[in-house]
């Protein structure tokens, strides 16, 4: 006997504004600036549906659902779990994109000393591997429905990519080491 498929979620069955959580590690960071249009028509190439529009994106792996209810996931929970993916390249662990094609950048978030979260302006794109939690929003723009990366919550020390990829108290550690050799020195 066959298999019956259970029927996929129509994003338009989802409540505007309504949100759910989803938490990896890091594999790809672009939410400080939109896509160029280059980068625009690279993404396109390599997507089976086109983004029409300049974006910011981050890709995480080794996701795990934030669920709000412990006894029943929302329907856009379901959704959601539904845009995850495998990939050889992440040993087939679950990946998800979150998207955002709003006219403002996702906000990222850390905690600070006190144990509470804080927007910041990051420095760079944030370094693969970091943990971090993705708040998606279910966003309607003149009738049309999508789920939004809304903001970035940092779950550890923030770390860049690239030259950025020292951690705050690491780059702190390097310019006082800097400033007492260079005061050594008489400089």
């Amino acid at each position: 006997m066959k298999e019956k498929k259970s029927k996929r979620i129509d994003i338009n069955e989802l409540t505007p504004l309504k949100a759910c959580v989803l938490r990896g590690k890091v594999v790809y960071s672009h939410i400080t600036r939109k896509t160029s249009d280059y980068e625009l028509q690279q993404i396109n190439q390599r997507r089976k549906t086109p983004i029409n529009k300049h974006h910011t994106m981050m890709t995480i792996t080794d996701v795990k659902l934030v669920r709000q209810d412990s006894n029943e996931m929302s329907l856009e929970e379901k959704y959601t779990t539904e845009q995850l993916f495998k990939s050889e390249y992440t040993n087939d662990k679950a990946n998800f994109i979150g998207i955002n094609t709003s006219d403002r950048l996702p906000k990222v978030a850390v905690e600070d000393e006190n144990g509470t979260f804080v927007n910041i302006t990051p420095k760079g794109e944030l370094a693969n591997g970091l943990d971090v939690s993705l708040l998606m929003i279910v966003a309607e723009n003149n009738g049309e429905k999508e789920l939004q990366l809304e903001s970035v919550i940092v779950n550890e020390p923030i770390k860049y990519y690239g030259i950025h990829s020292l951690s705050e108290k690491s780059i702190e550690a390097l310019n006082q080491f800097t400033k007492t050799k260079n005061a050594e020195k008489g400089n």
